[in-house]
């Protein structure tokens, strides 16, 4: 189910417990540590979608956490994984402490912003029952707010 690329790269991270605590929005809203996804350019330089396999698997720690059913398919997905690079790192935090799920809180926070302010920005912006979302923005200046002021209005001063 993965490609050798992830299965590979799985393989060559090693658990550190004092790993750094980080976070991305997008694709999903999630907690991770730097012994997990050290380098995301390195990591979608490999092709063949070890990114999206590792966000993936992310994805579905995410609800593990949240106690969520996991579909059939997520679960074999899951498994499989577990099988190929048992010492991952992302396997061995399956439990969230007190610290990290108000952490995971402040980032489900900021993702609700983030999405608000897209939303607003947007000339049009959808988001379907599967929780896929677009946005549309029209290039041309609006007088006084330029396309990144109404796309992001002070978005990245909020995570600094």
């Amino acid at each position: 189910m993965l490609t050798p690329e992830t299965v590979d790269y799985l393989r060559r991270q090693t658990y550190d417990p004092a790993a750094e605590q980080l976070s991305i929005i997008v694709p999903v809203s999630t907690l991770y540590w730097s012994d997990e996804m050290p380098d995301t350019k390195a990591l979608r330089r490999l092709g063949n979608g070890a990114y999206d396999e590792v966000i993936r698997l992310l994805s579905i720690r995410r609800q593990i956490w949240e106690h969520l059913q996991v579909s059939n398919e997520e679960q074999e997905f899951w498994n499989s994984a577990i099988s190929l690079a048992p010492d991952f790192p992302g396997f061995r935090r399956l439990d969230l402490s007190p610290e990290d799920r108000e952490a995971q809180f402040q980032i489900d926070r900021l993702e609700a912003e983030f999405f608000d302010e897209l939303a607003e920005s947007a000339d049009d912006f959808e988001i379907d029952v599967a929780g896929n979302w677009s946005a549309t923005f029209h290039l041309e200046e609006k007088p006084g707010k330029s396309f990144w002021k109404r796309l992001i209005p002070g978005w990245f001063r909020r995570l600094n």
